[in-house]
């Protein structure tokens, strides 16, 4: 009889529990695809990522571009002079070669600055000799970099639409000279003229390029360290016509400029 009493009991729980599943199947909607029938499906609401401005401008192809040289000439460039003035000028003739209009200001130093074109048309830049370029001196990179970019930063045109500036600034020795410019004040003008259409580039040598180039607030990705030699300072020009060309078409690949440096290793 307990026997029984049990098993009636058994019995009596699954006809309850299948009388509760019954009725809760009836409440619920047949299944389609996964999703209950009247179930209100709300579509994930999206964020528009909204690109700076300074990306979008740099992105564009350019219509003129102003390159502008910063060029070391103190004394430890001393027997690279030839190899020097051969690359700068043959690096004007390649971008003659372009239909872009290009405007040119080269700027040498050592302890002193000297500009010796200042927003030229390219097609009347002439080639340099010894004459403008014989390495002497120490290395005032800040005042060099500091006073030419506070002069271009002034002119009216030079953030005109379509047209974009490509700073390369290259140096083979560290800071030692410089009396107006400190690198706080220069790395402030270069963070301003970043967020307009100028980029940067720094070539290095003997020197921690990258950490040289942050000091002074260009992003380490746009600097390369370069070996001071005949073939090095060849490279360092070939990159530069590379640099153009990406810039000006709105790709700013460091892996294809770069490579022109770092294959001279």
């Amino acid at each position: 009889m307990k026997k029984i009493a049990i098993m009636c009991a058994v019995l009596l729980s699954i006809a309850c529990f299948m009388t509760a599943f019954a009725a809760s199947s009836s409440k619920t909607p047949p299944v389609k695809g996964g999703i209950p029938e009247g179930t209100k499906i709300y579509a994930a609401e999206t964020t528009e990522i909204e690109v700076p401005a300074e990306q979008k401008k740099k992105a564009e192809k350019a219509t003129s571009m102003d390159l502008v040289l910063i060029l070391d000439k103190s004394g430890s460039m001393y027997g690279l002079e030839k190899d020097t003035i051969g690359g700068f000028n043959s690096m004007l003739d390649k971008q003659r070669e372009s239909n872009l209009p290009v405007k040119v200001t080269a700027v040498m130093f050592n302890n002193a600055v000297s500009t010796i074109y200042e927003r030229t048309d390219l097609n009347k830049v002439k080639n340099i000799t010894e004459k403008e370029y014989t390495p002497q001196g120490t290395t005032a990179l800040l005042d060099a970099v500091g006073n030419t970019l506070s002069q271009l930063k002034t002119l009216p045109d030079i953030d005109a639409k379509g047209n974009k500036v490509l700073v390369v600034i290259t140096t083979d020795g560290k800071e030692n000279a410089s009396k107006e410019w400190t690198y706080a004040k220069v790395k402030a003008l270069i963070s301003e003229l970043q967020k307009k259409n100028f980029e940067f580039v720094f070539l290095g040598a003997n020197i921690d390029a990258a950490a040289a180039a942050q000091n002074i607030g260009i992003k380490k990705e746009n600097a390369v360290k370069y070996k001071n030699t005949k073939t090095g300072v060849k490279a360092n020009f070939r990159a530069v016509n590379a640099m153009v060309d990406d810039y000006a078409a709105g790709e700013m690949k460091a892996a294809r400029w770069k490579k022109e440096v770092e294959e001279d290793k």
